[in-house]
This record gives structure tokens, sequence and C-alpha cells, in this order.
């Protein structure tokens, strides 16, 4: 199981109940991880990467067992932190949020132009899947509901 710590690294533990932990990436300073996604044929890592108080995100996309530095893709300014592999590993599905809605976005890995692959007008969403043959895509969305109230103290 792969996991990322409060500090943005990003680790490994085996599921044998051994208990063993292993650093994968450590994070440069100032660089968070936020979000995991391991490919499809289990090589490739992909997390979005934020530097100190920048507001664009950045994906990485890390060669697991390799020491090379990560390739580095554009991603949406308001995207994250819910990324995944298209099942042919090709691509990487994550979700942006503009003007309070929210869409899943495609970005290849060829470095081609990225699309969006949903075109809601209200809400946003909780959580994605795309299922294993990619062509269906389980979307939970949601809005928040808010009233005011005023209250004041009446005198007899």
């Amino acid at each position: 199981m792969y996991y990322v710590d409060q500090i943005g690294h990003i680790y490994r533990v085996s599921l044998d109940g051994s208990g063993k932990t292993e650093a994968i990436i450590s994070m440069p300073q100032d660089y968070k991880a936020e979000g995991l996604s391991i490919s499809p044929d289990g090589k490739t890592l992909a997390t979005f990467v934020t530097k100190g108080n920048e507001a664009a995100p950045k994906i990485a996309v890390f060669g697991l067992g390799s020491s090379s530095p990560p390739r580095m893709l554009d991603a949406s300014h308001d995207s994250g932190p819910y990324l995944q592999f298209t099942p042919d590993g090709k691509s990487l599905a994550y979700t942006t949020q503009a003007n309070g809605v929210g869409n899943v976005w495609v970005q290849p890995l060829d470095g081609s132009a990225g699309h969006p692959i949903t075109n809601f007008k209200s809400e946003y969403i909780v959580s994605f899947s795309l299922s294993l043959d990619g062509k269906s895509l389980a979307v939970l969305r949601g809005h928040y509901d808010s009233d005011v109230v005023l209250l004041q103290e009446s005198k007899p």
C-alpha cells in the first residue's frame, strides 16, 4: 500500500502483516505531494505536487524503482486531489473545480493536450472512478446548502 504522510513524502507499507514501512519518495523542501495513483502495470506512480504557496499544482510522474527525476506535467489551477490512471495506463484522470463546479479532466502522458471528459454545470465532485475497461465513469457529486438566519433578542 502506498500513502502520503502529513509532510507530503510518499511511503510504501507491506500488507503481509510485517508493518515494514519504506520511504519511496522524499519530496524536496517546500514541496508537498497530495493524491496518489499507481499505473495498472504497477511501474509508475503519479501525484499532485505543490511548491510552497504556489497556486498551480503540477503532476509528478515517478518511475517506481527508478532514480530518475519525475516527469512533471502541468495541471489545471484548480485541480486535485483525486487522481487516477486510465485503465490503459496512457493518461491520468483528475478532478478540476471552477466557480464551484467540478469536472473530470484527462491528461495524456505523451505530452498532448488534456481535455475534459465531463461537462457538469453545477455541484462539486466528491470522488470518481473509471471502470476497468475505461468505458464508464462513476462520479459522486454534491453541493452545499446554507441558510442565513438573523436572531435578535426581543424585549417584551
